[in-house]
């Protein structure tokens, strides 16, 4: 299955806003409840990869938070305009690893504000 980005970045928004660190929560049962547009097979994938990216953390079938690392990566395209950009960046390339697209994307975030 090819990665969608767009679903990558809504997770890991989405996830953002539902967990404490502490609960698990059922990977399929969440997909179907929280991404009602999308395929259930296809929203189970992209969680599961976010796990074995090292993004969220849990198992094959429940997740318990972002690790620190999904944490930087979704602050780096949390906004819309550098969001935006970074997948104006990555267009030509066609399809690029994660970690591409987050060196991308952090690279753009540093521009924005002028750092380094």
């Amino acid at each position: 299955m090819k990665l969608d980005n767009d679903l990558v970045r809504d997770i890991l928004l989405q996830v953002e806003t539902d967990v404490d660190g502490y609960k698990n929560h059922e990977i399929i049962s969440y997909c179907k409840e929280k991404f009602p547009g999308c395929e259930v097979r296809t929203a189970e994938y992209h969680m599961k990869y976010l796990g074995d990216a090292g993004f969220i953390q849990g198992s094959t079938a429940t997740f318990r938070d972002i690790t620190p690392a999904g944490r930087d990566f979704l602050n780096n395209i949390r906004d819309d305009g550098i969001w935006a950009d970074t997948k104006k960046a990555i267009k030509p390339l066609g399809t690029v690893a994660l970690d591409v697209v987050a060196e991308i994307a952090a690279s753009i975030a540093k521009k924005t504000f002028n750092l380094p």
